[in-house]
């Protein structure tokens, strides 16, 4: 082990070895034992692959559900004042895929489920408002059995 000084690496004297040892117990371990540090490198690429993947999937879905038949009335959220429907407030906030995409592209999902969570979010909304057999709830149907379909053949499962 070295230290800098002065832009020359000195190597640490026993004491400070001991100190450093003592106060950085569980950094020193990784410093020291070649097998904690492939353990610490192979736990850090799937955390790294895992948040990643979960992330550019979740991107393909939502995109893919973008262009789904009729998903263009869940695109933005629902403005009640140009709709003229002043009770919506009443029922539900106001969210749509494109909120969901921008809190994808800003990062603002922690984990998959709280992605999923909000999709299910619009498609719920949909119902209550409109219920499920109006023309906006049946298109509400096929986006979501689309979804489905969507998120079962890129089992998105494994993300939960």
């Amino acid at each position: 082990m070295v230290k800098i000084e002065n832009g020359k690496k000195i190597p640490l004297k026993n004491e400070e070895i001991k100190i450093f040892k003592k106060e950085l117990e569980d950094i020193y371990k990784y410093l020291v034992d070649e097998k904690e540090r492939e353990k610490l490198k192979e736990n850090a690429d799937k955390s790294l692959l895992y948040f990643d993947t979960w992330e550019k999937q979740a991107k393909t879905l939502i995109n893919m559900l973008w262009k789904v038949k009729g998903a263009c009335l869940f695109h933005k959220p629902v403005d009640p004042f140009e709709l003229g429907i002043s009770d919506y407030f009443q029922k539900k906030k106001s969210y749509g895929f494109t909120t969901v995409k921008k809190k994808l592209s800003n990062n603002l999902y922690t984990n998959f489920k709280q992605f999923t969570e909000d999709i299910k979010l619009v498609f719920d909304n949909c119902y209550l408002y409109n219920g499920p057999n109006s023309s906006v709830g049946l298109a509400c149907t096929v986006a979501k059995n689309e979804y489905q379909k969507y998120y079962e053949q890129m089992d998105m499962d494994k993300f939960l």
